[in-house]
């Protein structure tokens, strides 16, 4: 579970539901209670675009996004044996939804700095958009280096925990987006320290998963960037955020706006 380990994951939810409660008191939505700064966010599909995929198969998944209203996707990469075959894949992608849609890419930390450095230089000829977690998430000094060499946005932070460790990654200009995990830094309450830090530093911020929470988190901030749109928990809801125009749009009822699926909870259930 990382060093936040199960408290950090035990304690969101308790965080995320009295920050519901409290919207739903005063009345008014959480993105408004937080900050309000707007209630609306680009968002990118996530979703069935692994690395397990064939090119074939993965362009054929990134384009059914496009054709739901999505204008970015983001792609794994880091199992073929050379960059040129990681660009490859990005390639495919890209013949498949046209030249308007953002590409990005995660490395799930799978290169070691050289071949990071080389396999980033050959995707950013292919045209991505950003690169996240090209290399482990402790080598701050490896992704500072990076950031210095590539021209590309080099993403990192949805492995961290605690501020202290987002401080070390600003203060060393490694990163130009910090990704959050709402369950790994501990919920809301931590999220929104974070995201003031990297607001302090000129540094976006984006989500990683459950978009119909991150949504609110990052609208009501003035540095959030992007939501990642992976709808985990779309089974279990009445339904998830609405996408317009390439945008999550934050749910206008009061706290978390997300209504419960009884049915599909009651199934779920563990006795």
């Amino acid at each position: 579970m990382g060093p936040g380990g199960l408290l950090h994951c035990a304690l969101a939810p308790l965080d995320i539901a009295v920050w519901d409660a409290a919207g739903k008191t005063l009345g008014q939505p959480l993105h408004r209670l937080l900050g309000g700064y707007r209630d609306r966010l680009p968002t990118y599909a996530s979703d069935g675009l692994w690395v397990s995929l064939s090119p074939a198969e993965l362009a054929a998944s990134a384009k059914r996004h496009v054709e739901s209203g999505f204008g970015a996707v983001k792609l794994r990469l880091g199992k073929e044996a050379t960059p040129e075959l990681e660009a490859r894949r990005v390639l495919a992608v890209r013949e498949a939804v046209g030249p308007d849609v953002r590409i990005m890419v995660d490395a799930v930390e799978s290169w070691s700095l050289a071949r990071a450095r080389h396999t980033g230089r050959v995707l950013q000829d292919a045209g991505i958009a950003g690169l996240e977690d090209p290399v482990h998430h402790l080598d701050v000094t490896g992704l500072a280096e990076l950031r210095r060499q590539l021209e590309i946005p080099i993403a990192a932070g949805e492995h961290l925990y605690h501020l202290d460790a987002f401080r070390r990654l600003l203060e060393a200009q490694a990163v130009d987006v910090v990704i959050l995990d709402l369950a790994r830094v501990g919920g809301v309450t931590p999220w929104r320290k974070i995201a003031a830090l990297a607001h302090a530093h000129r540094v976006p911020v984006c989500g990683h998963v459950v978009p119909e929470i991150q949504v609110h988190a990052l609208s009501a901030v003035p540095n959030g960037h992007m939501v990642e749109y992976v709808p985990r928990s779309a089974g279990i809801l009445a339904s998830m955020p609405r996408i317009e125009g390439g945008e999550l749009v934050a749910p206008q009822a009061p706290g978390l706006g997300l209504e419960l699926d009884e049915a599909a909870v009651r199934r779920h259930q563990v006795a």
